[in-house]
């Protein structure tokens, strides 16, 4: 089965800061790939955790850090005993780190550097629910402060077409219950039919089409659970689907039960 990876939109509001640890005696999530233009990071405390960028995956170990730069597809696939910190930080709590830098995307332990770090996010992971503005700018501040003292910077060249991509997902994701195809993006953002399936492809993995299914597939799920009066044709026609036989096959494929219900 090919990879696809999911926009996280939520990570892209403006102020999203967030800071939280699964396993231990929080959930063990294996997550499908996603991406944002957020960075993210996950600081392994303990176990065994296998994390994939872009396309490589590395299983790291106690103390190894794994970084995502904006917009790259990252995934998550947790031993049941490991103990994972993930912080996500939006664009704006990064004004000192240039949008041309990253961290390398697999870092090796540093007894000291894990020490530190690890001590600074359970800490913050305590007040975070009263943390102002301020003190979560001061977190980031302290926290990339301290991986740029242990670890390299490089330069990155951001690959071409992300901002364009998040513009019209973003989009998708508001009007899928209206007629879309290549050509009315293509006239809505100014971009050539061509442009924008080449760039589904690179981002998605994907066409258009299955990617505006599955995004109809989704809200067809949401809406199965607080709208159960409603037969599922109609909530189907309600989230874009302009026939049953187009629902059904695209609901086979994409949704996780195996038959929707009446």
């Amino acid at each position: 089965m090919k990879s696809t990876s999911d926009y996280e939109k939520e990570a892209d509001y403006q102020g999203h800061l967030l800071l939280g640890h699964f396993g231990g005696t929080a959930a063990t999530p294996t997550q499908r790939l996603h991406f944002h233009d957020s960075i993210e990071l996950a600081v392994i405390e303990s176990g065994v955790c296998a994390m994939r960028v872009g396309a490589e995956e590395r299983v790291l170990h106690r103390g190894e850090i794994g970084f995502a730069n904006r917009f790259c597809p990252h995934s998550y696939r947790a031993e049941p005993d490991a103990v994972v910190y993930i912080t996500v930080i939006s664009a704006c709590y990064l004004s000192l780190w240039a949008s041309n830098k990253a961290f390398p995307t697999y870092m090796e332990c540093v007894p000291d550097a894990f020490e530190r770090i690890l001590a600074l996010l359970r800490q913050t992971e305590r007040d975070f629910n009263q943390a102002n503005r301020w003190m979560k700018q001061g977190f980031v501040d302290l926290f990339i402060g301290l991986l740029a003292r242990y670890y390299p910077v490089t330069q990155y060249e951001r690959e071409k077409g992300a901002a364009a991509a998040i513009k019209v997902m973003e989009y998708i994701d508001t009007h899928f219950a209206d007629p879309i195809g290549l050509q009315t993006l293509s006239e809505r953002f100014g971009y050539t039919p061509s442009y924008l399936s080449s760039m589904f492809n690179t981002f998605e993995g994907m066409n258009l089409r299955e990617y505006v299914n599955r995004r109809r597939i989704a809200e067809v799920v949401n809406m199965k659970q607080s709208a159960e009066r409603l037969p599922i044709c109609k909530i189907a026609a309600l989230c874009g689907f302009e026939s049953p036989n187009t629902f059904y096959r695209a609901y086979a494929r994409y949704a996780d039960d195996e038959q929707p219900s009446e």
